[in-house]
């Protein structure tokens, strides 16, 4: 017996915030459509129309009128369809949310003396918000409306004041659309900000372009299912019933704004909070991992590794995004549906979700020791229909865990074991699986509805080894000898020693020693001092006659470090047993110029073993 109560629910609704340079091309007014129909999971905040360096010298907002009129035909069908505490909003509520953005092209729109229009007057009021939710401001064309307000809360606020603001702020914007987002990005590096960099008009090497724009753009040609973003496909499925009726045809991609909230929506895949976990909007890395400079808060465009329709293996940034769109399209079709009918038997609901007890769309996190094996159960999900076919598939997402795009030189594949075919599996966590980048392994569970429409719902396992820190952050360093090489003045080591003492915890954990990429996450190594590093024939091995320092943990990590240590784990272990000693190896480069090497020896009870290879 169908009940609604027993649909999806969610703890909180994300705050959104579009702007859009709607009607400069059909695919805003298609993206609008979309989201209309997830805007049941959202706090919609604000719908502003903007210009672009496609559109620079008008605004459209009664286009956005226009489609929340249509939307208005279908909202009782919708929520009919959706869990009672989480219903969407009403036509009147999104048509007092439209406003219009300066009509005038970028930077034009901000000084002292320009007021803010009415849609940056409405983010200001949303930003200043008493909510201890983030805001997420959502940009499909130009960024000038957020440059208007950042300009003012500058204006108006001391630095503090100002950066506290900036701090409830999370943007998504598909590229630079006018000269306002690289001057965001460069004026308040504090901002969390995802945006694919690129030169001017070359679309096709951005992440967004993954949702639709592989024969327009001619990339990974083979590898994703153009089927479904097809304007036959569309037609059938999409362009129907009163919503689904102000979808226009597509002129270049379809959808190229549709990211910025498939990121956000509430299916058990993306961590809003963190882009390089993936989700359907798209994967994002820190384009600066360093502590140093202004600490930029910028993620950009990484890869996934993903097999296409054609059975080649592909690497690419828009990866992240098509290798999902066979669920994302079908979850569209899904909901067009739920607008045609308030008759639930007619259509598809999403399953609810069910791993080792823990219900809803939040990752689980479990911890392994090495060579251990995880049970996962997800016996418990169900059917909100009853009755329908469920699909259980199980993998590991490996992509999230690794720090460059050639997974497999760092993150060693999980031995996954079906148990039972109603969603039990086995993980057999090996050691060079824990000896590597990230903390933790992301594991995928996806449970898929086949009915008249496939609807997919999906939980993220953490696969997180054993913390090597108490609660204090002190269990391992107080068992860690640590030696600090130098090549000429033992004077010089000491001063050096606060620039690098951060190296073990911002530096990730790697495989066996031949991986010189470890370095590759240093996070205040030049290119090139990099580059010599993994040149190097030898590394981090203490030799005879040089001046060697035995510094205790406390002066080598704060506090701070430890904390931070607790998530990234020092850069490999390498077992050469000399004399019996495992050792973990670190190499930096120090601000001096000169090569810094050390040992961090875990075995303090055989220190007189260290003893006889080292002077201390």
């Amino acid at each position: 017996m169908f009940s609604a109560a027993g649909l999806q629910s969610f703890e909180s609704k994300t705050r959104v915030f579009i702007i859009s340079d709607i009607s400069n091309e059909p695919d805003d007014a298609e993206s609008l459509v979309r989201y209309l129909l997830y805007s049941n999971q959202f706090e919609t905040e604000g719908l502003v129309a903007c210009t672009s360096t496609w559109m620079r010298t008008k605004v459209c907002p009664q286009d956005m009128i226009k489609i929340i009129d249509a939307y208005a035909g279908a909202v009782d069908n919708l929520n009919t369809h959706v869990h009672p505490d989480y219903p969407y909003p009403t036509a009147k509520s999104l048509r007092d949310l439209v406003r219009s953005g300066p009509p005038v092209y970028g930077f034009a729109a901000v000084d002292d003396n320009i007021p803010l229009s009415e849609g940056g007057q409405l983010l200001f009021e949303r930003i200043k918000a008493p909510s201890n939710k983030p805001l997420w401001v959502l940009c499909w064309g130009g960024t000038n409306v957020l440059a208007q307000v950042l300009w003012e809360i500058r204006r108006q606020y001391s630095a503090n004041e100002a950066a506290a603001l900036r701090a409830k702020l999370r943007v998504y914007t598909i590229s630079d659309q006018d000269d306002t987002g690289a001057w965001i990005r460069a004026q308040f590096p504090d901002i969390f900000y995802i945006s694919s960099v690129h030169a001017w008009n070359h679309y096709g090497m951005a992440a967004w372009t993954g949702i639709s724009g592989d024969r327009f753009y001619r990339f990974d040609q083979g590898g994703p299912d153009f089927t479904k973003v097809s304007a036959e496909w569309i037609k059938e499925n999409i362009q129907i019933g009163p919503l689904g009726a102000a979808y226009p045809d597509f002129m270049f991609i379809p959808e190229g704004d549709t990211p910025t909230f498939l990121y956000l929506i509430q299916n058990g895949l993306g961590v809003p909070e963190q882009p390089s976990y993936g989700s359907w909007g798209g994967r994002y890395h820190l384009t600066d991992v360093s502590d140093a400079g202004q600490g930029a808060r910028h993620f950009s465009d990484c890869t996934d590794t993903v097999p296409g329709v054609d059975g080649r293996i592909y690497r690419s940034s828009q990866a992240t995004i098509w290798r999902w769109r066979d669920a994302f399209q079908d979850d569209f079709a899904a909901r067009i549906q739920w607008s045609l009918t308030n008759n639930p038997a007619a259509v598809n609901h999403h399953p609810v979700i069910s791993v080792n007890g823990s219900q809803g769309p939040e990752p689980i996190t479990m911890e392994a020791a090495a060579g251990s094996t995880l049970t996962f159960d997800a016996s418990k999900t169900y059917d909100p229909d009853s009755g329908d076919e469920l699909t259980f598939k199980w993998w590991h997402y490996r992509d999230p865990s690794a720090t460059q795009w050639i997974t497999e030189f760092e993150v060693a594949e999980l031995d996954i074991q079906l148990i039972e075919p109603n969603g039990t599996m086995d993980a057999s966590c090996r050691l060079q699986t824990l000896a590597c980048r990230a903390w933790g392994r992301h594991g995928k569970g996806s449970i898929s509805i086949r009915h008249r429409t496939t609807v997919t719902r999906y939980l993220r396992c953490f696969q997180q080894r054993y913390p090597p820190f108490d609660e204090d952050g002190e269990k391992v360093l107080k068992d860690v000898w640590v030696l600090f090489c130098h090549q000429k003045r033992d004077a010089r080591i000491q001063q050096d020693t606060k620039r690098i003492q951060t190296a073990i915890a911002a530096a990730p954990i790697k495989a066996l020693g031949e991986n010189r990429h470890v370095l590759d996450d240093l996070p205040f190594v030049s290119d090139r001092t990099r580059s010599r590093m993994k040149r190097r024939d030898t590394i981090g091995v203490p030799r005879h006659g040089r001046p060697v320092t035995k510094l205790s943990p406390s002066s080598l990590l704060p506090l701070r470090a430890y904390k931070h240590a607790q998530r990234q784990t020092p850069t490999g272990i390498r077992f050469l047993k000399k004399k019996g000693v495992p050792e973990l190896f670190f190499d930096a480069f120090g601000p001096s110029g000169r090569w810094f090497s050390w040992d961090a020896v875990f075995h303090p009870e055989q220190g007189r073993h260290a003893k006889k290879y080292v002077e201390v």
